[in-house]
């Protein structure tokens, strides 16, 4: 509490202490003021003596009273002023002395009150930051990494604002200053001031480049041309980095103190305008610090995905390049089993899994001999032995990679059946994962439809019947209805060219096969169950 606001606090206890009344007095130049007491007329000469005393004194009225005065500790201009009906001077000095004493103690105990008062605001303070920047950091953590900065500084700007008692607070892209048309709708505003952008744009050529180094608080007197024409008093201006520069800003407009949580004792006692402090620059820096962070860690997200998408698209590539007559296989898989999980209702991320993982389900060809895998004629039972361990090849070369674990059972267990007679595991019904299932059906559909050295492509009616009459046996009845539900496979046929695999129907968020045997259908038995070696026989 200030002296002035504490001196008529400490009066109380002083008439209470000494049983007679205290006054305050106020010292100009000369002469004292003392409100009370001015209008009595008897006591002016005992208080125009005490105009010029600045220690404690003691002077007669004249009708058997004695006038004290004792000024504060540190603050000469102000007295405490008591009259004493008593004619001892000497006790009466003592009683003054004893006064002067109450008095410096009652104001050091009212300086600590303070202190303790301000230290437990600033705790109270710290706590809501560190609230704050705990929040915040649950809340980018819970941030894709694919989602962009000015949405998600707008959901923390609200409540910053408040912590920081601003009058508005924004997110400006860092191309505002270069592009502002293209700029506008990324810029995020809460609070009732907004700027315009071309305003912006002049407040980031005065500032921007001081806040690229360090927060810059700046007030009114700083550029009060500029500041009067842009309607500001106070601001923060705080750049978000980024890898090749700065990705944003964070700017503060005008610090209210009607909608501040917590007013420091400090400005009260200045009794200063409201004016943004260290205090709000420094939560504003540790936000943008925060941001920075997230931008950086998508950055290297985005990288890892690139690489990764480079690193399929290589697979996929060297998949069909053993072979000239697969080409375009395992892309027509991913998209045939991309639109079998949309039949089934799943979701957007499954149906993706599905399509990346449909271009990487023979990807263990690659370490079956060329004269097995390229073979014309009919495979012996040898040759089609290393045929059937590329489920196993695959899932081992995948396996290290953890941002294609979601592949792995696709992978391994595509040729697995429903009646268990598949490979490499012999795995039955509900015992195959879901997607293993979709992916069979998918495999089974483009081999049947697509043409080989050895024979040419079946129909696509031809194909249907094939696959609805093996439904439950060979394949899912679930995923054969959903799969013959679909209107589109033709055109998802044609949609594919030999060129390299087409990852566009994938979003980078997804990282959060060919038959048994190419020539199977020379022998029907290798994949269908009896009842179906007639009608397989039309394909030889």
């Amino acid at each position: 509490m200030p002296i002035v606001q504490a001196g008529p606090a400490a009066l109380p206890l002083l008439s209470e202490t000494f049983g007679v009344p205290f006054y305050l007095g106020t010292r100009h130049q000369n002469s004292l003021s003392v409100p009370f007491l001015d209008g009595i007329r008897e006591l002016a000469p005992a208080l125009s003596a005490l105009g010029h005393r600045c220690r404690r004194a003691v002077i007669p009225t004249g009708d058997g009273r004695l006038l004290v005065a004792v000024p504060f500790p540190n603050e000469l201009h102000l007295l405490a002023i008591g009259i004493f009906h008593s004619t001892d001077a000497r006790l009466v000095d003592q009683l003054a002395a004893g006064a002067e004493r109450l008095l410096e103690q009652q104001l050091t105990l009212q300086r600590s009150e303070d202190n303790l008062n301000d230290c437990l605001e600033q705790l109270t303070f710290s706590m809501e930051e560190q609230s704050w920047l705990r929040s915040l950091s649950r809340q980018i953590e819970s941030c894709t990494a694919r989602q962009h900065l000015p949405d998600m500084a707008a959901t923390i700007l609200p409540r910053l604002c408040t912590l920081i008692g601003a009058e508005s607070l924004a997110y400006l892209p860092p191309d505002i200053a270069d592009r502002p048309a293209t700029a506008a709708s990324d810029v995020r505003w809460t609070g009732a001031k907004q700027l315009s952008v071309g305003q912006c744009r002049r407040f980031l050529a005065a500032y921007g480049l001081r806040a690229v180094e360090r927060a810059v608080v700046a007030q009114e007197s700083d550029s009060p041309e500029l500041f009067r024409s842009l309607g500001l008093r106070s601001v923060i201006l705080v750049s978000i980095a980024q890898r090749n520069g700065v990705g944003g800003w964070l700017f503060a407009a005008n610090r209210c103190a009607s909608i501040v949580p917590l007013e420091r004792s400090l400005e009260k006692e200045a009794g200063a305008d409201c004016e943004f402090g260290s205090i709000e620059a420094g939560l504003l820096d540790a936000t943008a610090t925060m941001l920075s962070s997230h931008v950086r860690t998508a950055d290297a997200l985005q990288q890892r995905e690139d690489l990764i998408f480079r690193l399929m698209r290589t697979m996929s590539s060297a998949i069909d390049a053993r072979d000239a007559y697969t080409r375009g296989h395992s892309q027509r898989v991913g998209r045939y089993a991309m639109e079998i999980g949309r039949q089934l209702a799943l979701d957007r991320h499954e149906c993706q899994q599905l399509f990346l993982t449909g271009l990487l389900h023979d990807l263990g060809k690659i370490g079956v001999p060329d004269h097995v895998l390229l073979k014309p004629g009919r495979l012996s039972p040898e040759e089609f032995a290393l045929i059937k361990l590329h489920p196993e090849i695959g899932h081992r070369i995948l396996q290290p990679i953890p941002e294609l674990a979601f592949s792995l059972p696709g992978v391994l267990h595509h040729h697995e059946r429903m009646d268990g007679q598949g490979y490499p595991h012999g795995l039955s019904g509900e015992e195959i994962p879901m997607m293993a299932r979709i992916l069979a059906a998918a495999d089974a559909y483009d081999a049947m439809t697509s043409s080989r050295t050895y024979r040419a492509a079946m129909s696509e009616n031809r194909a249907r019947e094939i696959l609805g009459d093996g439904a439950g046996s060979q394949w899912d009845r679930d995923v054969i209805a959903a799969f013959l539900n679909s209107p589109d496979l033709a055109a998802i046929a044609d949609s594919v060219d030999s060129g390299p695999a087409d990852l566009s129907a994938v979003s980078p968020s997804i990282f959060d096969d060919d038959d048994e045997d190419p020539r199977k259908w020379e022998n029907p038995s290798m994949v269908f169950s009896s009842s179906l070696l007639e009608t397989t026989e039309v394909m030889l």
